[in-house]
Parts: structure tokens; C-alpha cells; sequence
């Protein structure tokens, strides 16, 4: 078993199915939402959350096996937390940087979205975008720098 103590919010990708999160993951997470895209089997996220903490409020699957939104609600406070998890294609080819640049529009709509409800919300992103960031000349570095200094 994985001990996950202070764990709140657990965002894997390239999950595939996990057989027996309960015995996995101590204490025990509650899986909020599983996807895997139809074309790529290897494509899939899933969010695993701490029930102790938080409230499960609502799931968005925004792309199948790429992106996922979710809505939580603390138990301490009442306030609103809202969780992206967000993974990438794998392709530093043309036709990745263009798949990246549509999942990071995607994901900026979303933000957009929330910060028109809520101005004030807390909004994390969580992801693996394929990027190599220690080399900031590659395209797809450069794609996902752009993205996230104009949000």
C-alpha cells in the first residue's frame, strides 16, 4: 500500500484501470472520476480524493482521457476548491504541439468559465503535458510557458 497521509487530492495519469484503489491507497481515497480516451488506451487520467476533507460537488470529463475538472467543496469552510487534471499528448511533432495547444485552450475556457461564477475560487492544475521544461527552445516548452504567463 501507498501511504498517503496528508493526501487531499491525487491526480495519476497513464492509469489505465487500478484494480483495488482501497487497498492501494491508505487511508482510503474515493475515485471521483476515471476516463480513457477511445483512439489511445494509454491516454487516461483518473482523481482520487479524500473524503474526510473534502465534498465531491461535481465531475466534468472535458476530454476523454486528457482532461477532467472537478468541483469540491472543504469541510472545514464551505469554500470551493476546483481541481484540472491534465495530461498531454506525448508527440513533439506538429501534430502534438497542435493537440497541446486545443487541450490548453480547452483548459483555459474551463478557468474562464470559473472565474466568471466565482472571481475568487481556488483553481489547481494538475498534469503531465509531455513537455520537456528544462529545455525552454522546444516548441512544445515554449506552447505551455505562452499558456500559462497569459492565464
Amino acid at each position: 500500500p501507498v501511504l498517503l497521509r496528508n493526501t487531499v487530492i491525487l491526480h495519476p495519469q497513464e492509469t489505465g484501470a487500478i484494480w483495488s484503489p482501497e487497498i492501494l491507497f491508505k487511508p482510503h481515497l474515493n475515485l471521483a472520476t476515471f476516463s480513457q480516451s477511445e483512439e489511445n488506451t494509454y491516454a487516461s487520467i483518473a482523481m482520487f480524493f479524500n473524503s474526510q476533507t473534502l465534498s465531491l460537488e461535481e465531475v466534468t470529463c472535458i476530454e476523454p482521457g486528457r482532461i477532467s475538472l472537478h468541483k469540491f467543496k472543504l469541510k472545514t469552510n464551505e469554500s470551493d476548491i476546483h481541481s484540472i487534471n491534465s495530461y498531454g499528448p506525448p508527440s513533439n511533432s506538429l501534430a502534438g504541439q497542435q493537440e497541446l495547444a486545443r487541450l490548453l485552450r480547452l483548459i483555459s475556457n474551463e478557468i474562464g468559465r470559473i472565474r466568471i461564477r466565482q472571481p475568487l475560487a481556488r483553481i489547481y492544475l494538475a498534469g503531465d503535458f509531455n513537455c520537456n521544461t528544462l529545455d525552454e527552445t522546444l516548441a512544445k516548452t515554449k506552447l505551455l510557458s505562452y499558456r500559462t504567463y497569459r492565464n
